[in-house]
């Protein structure tokens, strides 16, 4: 919005015979610069209507609207705005409109923009700036950071458009299996000679002992039951 001026009213100068005034005289009127619905035309619509326009000096009116609309710490005001102006949830392209406006309401020149403009940015923004060449001036700066922003919503959109794949799709249920515990072998006591006590054997087992030549009772080889160290030493009272 262009910034309202004094000049935005026409200025007459009435001179009515036979006493010409001392100072120019205001009158309002339309002009191509000031459209009907501009907040200066009416605030001096309400400004007039309370001061009567004969006994109005020039000097007073553009006093008055200055006062109003020609603040004189607006600099101030935006550059304050500006070092406290911050990305938020909008896009880089919306953050970069609003900065150039109160950029040049600040006065501020390139080599302090570029670093104001860093600081504002988003930290996923500054992220992606990290992984880049850096930029040179505030321009640079400005392109980079729309090219990251692109380039993070593209992904973003990416990821969210992907079905989602289970880690097993793409392998038959027979290629499946499930994993296996390692076996748990028995503890192995020492070895002991086979001991058949008072329980008696197969007719497979007399029949294996008889063909290798082992003994019946502890079947151990090169003796019989009657020659058996351990079938005597049972049979003997203690």
């Amino acid at each position: 919005m262009p910034r309202e001026s004094p000049e935005s009213f026409h200025l007459e100068q009435q001179q009515p015979q036979p006493h010409p005034p001392a100072t120019p005289r205001i009158k309002p009127q339309l002009s191509s610069r000031s459209p009907a619905t501009s907040k200066a035309l009416r605030w001096a619509q309400a400004f007039l209507a309370v001061n009567h326009i004969p006994q109005l000096p020039l000097e007073r009116f553009i006093s008055e609207f200055r006062l109003v609309f020609d603040r004189p710490k607006k600099q101030e005001e935006a550059t304050r705005r500006l070092l406290s102006l911050k990305q938020g949830n909008r896009s880089v392209c919306d953050h970069v409109i609003d900065f150039r406006i109160l950029a040049v309401e600040a006065g501020w020149t390139d080599p302090a923009l570029r670093g104001i403009f860093y600081h504002s940015l988003n930290d996923h923004i500054k992220d992606h700036l990290c992984t880049q060449p850096e930029a040179t001036g505030f321009e640079g700066l400005v392109n980079a950071a729309l090219r990251s922003d692109t380039r993070l919503r593209e992904r973003k959109l990416e990821r969210t458009s992907q079905p989602h794949t289970p880690l097993f799709a793409n392998q038959s249920p027979s290629s499946i299996r499930p994993t296996e515990s390692p076996a748990v072998l028995p503890h192995k006591s020492p070895e002991k000679p086979m001991q058949i006590c008072h329980s008696k054997l197969s007719a497979e087992e007399r029949q294996k002992r008889s063909e290798e030549g082992l003994c019946f009772y502890c079947g151990n080889p090169g003796h019989q039951v009657s020659q058996c160290k351990l079938h005597l030493n049972s049979r003997t009272p203690r």
